[in-house]
């Protein structure tokens, strides 16, 4: 899990369908590969499974929204 001033901003984890890349504030990104979260959060999310998977700029774009939203 990462933190920007005390705030949870990006936190991965592994589980079932692979590598989970999660997004406190991802619903507002308004991204098509980021899936909405179920709970009270306005989290998003993506699934990982093999590391070809990733790709350099929708992760920068994601950081760069996770660090002004």
């Amino acid at each position: 899990m990462w933190f920007l001033d005390g705030n949870p901003t990006v936190g991965y984890s592994k589980q079932k369908a692979g590598i989970r890349l999660m997004f406190w504030s991802g619903e507002s990104f308004h991204e098509d590969k980021l899936q909405p979260g179920t709970g009270t959060f306005k989290d998003a999310s993506i699934f990982f499974t093999h590391s070809e998977q990733i790709k350099i700029t929708d992760m920068k774009r994601w950081i760069k929204k996770a660090k002004s939203i």
